[in-house]
């Protein structure tokens, strides 16, 4: 949580972060992949949400692969078709 308030801080953020720790809220998304961690262990698939102010998603990208990730620009075009 400190590395969000310091990105909020640093880069003036007009907008919060969430940043998720643990399976329950990763449930709650559907961003769980199941006996996929090393011990068979259930971890998150990684995700990027933008979650409008009355808690729907507006915008998400999923990832297909460990490594997949929209880009910066992608982010922003979804932040800023959000406002």
């Amino acid at each position: 949580m400190d590395d969000s308030r310091r990105l909020i801080e640093e880069e003036r953020l007009p907008f919060r972060l969430l940043s998720a720790r643990g399976i329950p809220v990763l449930a709650d998304y559907g961003l769980e992949h199941e006996h996929a961690g090393p011990e068979g262990e259930t971890i998150a698939v990684p995700a990027q949400l933008l979650v409008a102010q009355d808690g729907r998603i507006a915008w998400k990208h999923v990832a297909e692969r460990i490594t997949d990730r929209a880009s910066p620009r992608e982010t922003l075009e979804a932040v800023e078709g959000s406002k």
